[in-house]
């Protein structure tokens, strides 16, 4: 496989600076910097299954737990799995991401919360944001 990322495969533009960006945001996936590394990817270009508000398919995805079901189906995610095997799953991914022990986010930003578990990556919570702003 290389080492392509969800943007480059899918060729959506939504990465920062990319052609799609200014008109349609900037996909969290690309500014995932907590799993950078994951699968030998860049940001959460390997792990955009389980980042919340990917936008795939020309539509918002929602959670990672809500969307499981369309990844599935994805060509890309297909490839990933043949590769990595084991390697790609939720469970992998969210604990290299802790592990990792991410810069804490910034209190100030309006897309920043904390969850239950008082840890939420930053590309989730600003999808969240995101997704809420789209509605709008």
């Amino acid at each position: 496989m290389g080492l392509l990322n969800c943007w480059n495969w899918n060729n959506c533009g939504r990465y920062p600076g990319g052609p799609k960006a200014d008109e349609m945001g900037v996909c969290p996936a690309t500014i995932a910097t907590q799993a950078d590394g994951f699968l030998n990817g860049r940001a959460a270009g390997r792990g955009c299954a389980y980042v919340t508000g990917t936008f795939c398919g020309g539509t918002v995805q929602g959670s990672a737990k809500d969307k499981t079901h369309n990844c599935k189906k994805c060509d890309f995610y297909k490839a990933l799995k043949k590769e990595f095997k084991t390697a790609l799953s939720a469970v992998q991914f969210n604990n290299y991401v802790k592990d990792k022990k991410a810069t804490p986010l910034n209190p100030n930003l309006p897309w920043v919360a904390k969850s239950k578990s008082g840890y939420q990556t930053m590309a989730a919570a600003k999808a969240r944001y995101e997704i809420k702003r789209l509605k709008h």
